[in-house]
Order: C-alpha cells, then sequence, then structure tokens
C-alpha cells in the first residue's frame, strides 16, 4: 500500500473512531437494540454482528451486549470464544426465566449466560437442542430483550433468516436502528431488496410470481426503521458474481439512508476462525468502523422512534 493511501485509511480510522465514540446514548427507558437481518443465509449477518458489536464494545463506554435470537444453528460463539472454553448456559434459558421474573438485570445474576470477549458480553444457544431454539416464543424473546435492555446500555441480536415470524417483527418494532447484511451477489441482493421493500410498506419482486406479503409486514410500520438502516454488503464467499451489480447498491442507497458500507475481501474473515479485531486488514477495519459510526449516529438524544 503506497504511503499516501495508508496515510489516508489511517486518517480515516481515527475520524470514524471519534464518530463511533461521540452520539451520546438517548435519555430514555431501555438500551439502544440494533437487530441484524437478512432473509438469506450466508451473507455475513454473523460476521457483521460480532464485528459491530466489538467495535461499539471497544470504543464506547456502555456495557454492550450481543445475543443471538438465530432460529437456526447458531454460529455466534464459535467466532468469538475458542472451542475449549466450557459452555454457557442458553439465550432461550436466559429469555424463559425473564419471563418467569426469575432473574434480575444485574451481571452477577445474569453471569451463568455470559462469554466475556473483551468487554463484550454474549449470550448464545451453542449448548441448547435446536428444537428448543425453534420452539423460542415471542413473548419469551420479548421478555429476554427487556431484561438484557436493562441490564446493557447497547444490544445487539444477531436475528435468523425470517423475515416475518414473530421474532423477528417483535425485534424490528423494538428496534433504536437496524443493520441490514447482505453480500454482493445477485441473488443475495435481489432477495434482500424485496425483504426491504416489504418492510418500507412497498413491496417489490425479481420473480414473475411475486410473493404475498402480509399486511402486518407491508404496512409501513417498519418505514422509518428502513428509511435509517444501515446496509452492510460483505463480499461474495465463492468469489465475484460475474454480473452489474451497481444498480442494486444505487438502490439501497436511494432507499437506506442510514448508509451503504461494501466490506473488501479479508483473509483474516476468509478462514472462518474466530474474529480478532487486530488481524482484520485496515481496509476492512475502516469499512466496519464506518458501518459502527453509521448505527452510532442514531444513538444521539432525542432521535427519533425507530417506528411510527
Amino acid at each position: 500500500m503506497r504511503n499516501r493511501a495508508l496515510k489516508a485509511l489511517l486518517a480515516q480510522e481515527r475520524q470514524l473512531i471519534a464518530e463511533v465514540k461521540a452520539p451520546a446514548i438517548a435519555a430514555h427507558l431501555g438500551s439502544v437494540f440494533i437487530p441484524v437481518i437478512c432473509p438469506k443465509g450466508g451473507t455475513g449477518k454473523t460476521t457483521t454482528a460480532v464485528i459491530v458489536s466489538q467495535l461499539l464494545a471497544e470504543y464506547r463506554g456502555e456495557i454492550t451486549a450481543l445475543d443471538d435470537a438465530n432460529s437456526s444453528m447458531e454460529s455466534i460463539r464459535q467466532r468469538l470464544v475458542p472451542l475449549n472454553e466450557p459452555y454457557r448456559d442458553t439465550f432461550i434459558r436466559f429469555c424463559e426465566l425473564a419471563g418467569g421474573e426469575q432473574l434480575v438485570p444485574e451481571w452477577s445474576a445474569l453471569a451463568p449466560f455470559v462469554d466475556m470477549v473483551g468487554r463484550l458480553r454474549v449470550l448464545t444457544n451453542a449448548s441448547a437442542d435446536p428444537i428448543d431454539v425453534e420452539r423460542l416464543s415471542p413473548d419469551a424473546f420479548q421478555a429476554g430483550l427487556a431484561l438484557l435492555r436493562r441490564a446493557a446500555q447497547i444490544v445487539v441480536s444477531n436475528m435468523g433468516t425470517s423475515v416475518a415470524s414473530d421474532i423477528t417483527q417483535a425485534a424490528l418494532t423494538n428496534a433504536t436502528a437496524v443493520v441490514i447484511a447482505t453480500e454482493m451477489s445477485q441473488d443475495a441482493l435481489e432477495l434482500t431488496i424485496e425483504a426491504v421493500s416489504a418492510y418500507a410498506g412497498e413491496p417489490m419482486s425479481y420473480s414473475d410470481r411475486p410473493r404475498k406479503w402480509s399486511e402486518s409486514i407491508t404496512d409501513g410500520r417498519y418505514a422509518k426503521l428502513i428509511e435509517n438502516a444501515v446496509v452492510v454488503i460483505s463480499p461474495p464467499r465463492n468469489g465475484r458474481d460475474p454480473s452489474d451489480l451497481s444498480g442494486y447498491v444505487r438502490w439501497f442507497q436511494s432507499v437506506t439512508k442510514g448508509g451503504v458500507v461494501i466490506v473488501p475481501s479479508d483473509p483474516h474473515l476468509a478462514k472462518a476462525e474466530i474474529i480478532r479485531l487486530e488481524a482484520l486488514s485496515l481496509e476492512t477495519r475502516v469499512a466496519y468502523l464506518e458501518a459502527t459510526a453509521a448505527v452510532a449516529a442514531q444513538f444521539r438524544t432525542g432521535a427519533a422512534p425507530a417506528t411510527r
């Protein structure tokens, strides 16, 4: 990397770190809540949730927690915690006990559920039966989320691929900001655009036979949230997509005003090992800092509610 380009990237990194640190948390009951969503698997959703959470935990003074609300097999713990570390109790159990008012929002009481990764508190379902994971009810999820938001000032949820489940809708209804994590491939971008447009109240489809959307999704209740969404586009896992995808990127830029960030390929992330911020390339780190700063910009006091 040439010296001039390196200096520019380092200066951008310093500026973005300052932006991540700067906005004040809004003075209202409950913490900032950020679901990370995408209707397609394998698009970097877990990676994005992990890195954004780590950056928030590293550079802000508030307690930051990351939970796995994915109804499928989870992978958050694999990207954060060594395999030889003993399992913690599950996020499902956390939600169930929260629903029965058997937990208090104090970290000494919540420690059995938490992996500490630096300053980030992580709650997962790594040791849970997949059948139990899929049975998590929206009421239990909301109870767990409410308790977690009393214990932490910033909560990030890694959501599954479901677009219209009750849990996904509960997450969107409670969101302060939303991160849409997709991939630079035609099928991923088209499917993500379809879901995002439905959430915005104007469903569209690239299919000759458009799917039917429930009014609970398309009535515009999430339009403001989508307008402020931050979109993170990861590189395709199987090499470069041969198509010209710039039109899809422009669509996101016109619809989601929170920011669109394109993440470059990164040798460290390609290994699918434990994610270490210091092992990321400078370009990748700057990209994720840009996304995190865009999310943090929505923390400022007096920010409008996410939904109408």
